[in-house]
């Protein structure tokens, strides 16, 4: 755990003295907007920590969430928060933390609200750190 936040306060200061770049067109999936998500673009060849592969990442939100071998994936280094994220006493357990966000398209996706809307894209947050799956959302 110490060692985690280390690696965090380094992550941070990264962030303060410009190593990490902003939102790019090209960096974030178009149109990428979900309410209290928030993610910000890295540039994987300024960060200092310790990351695992993007392959990695990949294997592992594979693990997680098995999509048809016809989908597309993309990868994408970010700092991401989840706002709605949160313990029993309601705290964000998930803010500014340093991960892959594996983006899955070409595929159906069926909710499980009331509408049963079909969604075509899936995203997977994989710690850049640890490897571990944090969560998988899908909005559009």
């Amino acid at each position: 755990m110490k060692r985690l936040l280390s690696l965090l306060g380094v992550f941070i200061a990264l962030i303060g003295v410009g190593a990490v770049s902003a939102s790019s067109p090209s960096g974030i999936p178009p149109g990428f907007a979900m309410p209290g998500i928030r993610v910000v673009h890295l540039d994987s060849t300024t960060v200092k920590l310790p990351l695992v592969a993007s392959e990695h990442a990949v294997d592992a939100a594979r693990t997680h969430w098995q999509w048809p071998s016809d989908a597309q994936v993309a990868t994408r280094l970010v700092v991401f928060s989840d706002d709605d994220y949160a313990d029993a006493a309601g705290r964000s357990i998930i803010q500014d933390r340093p991960v892959w966000l594996v983006t899955v398209t070409g595929i159906d996706y069926y909710g499980r609200g009331p509408t049963d809307d079909v969604n075509h894209e899936v995203h997977l947050a994989v710690d850049a750190v640890t490897g571990q799956v944090l969560e998988q959302f899908s909005f559009r």
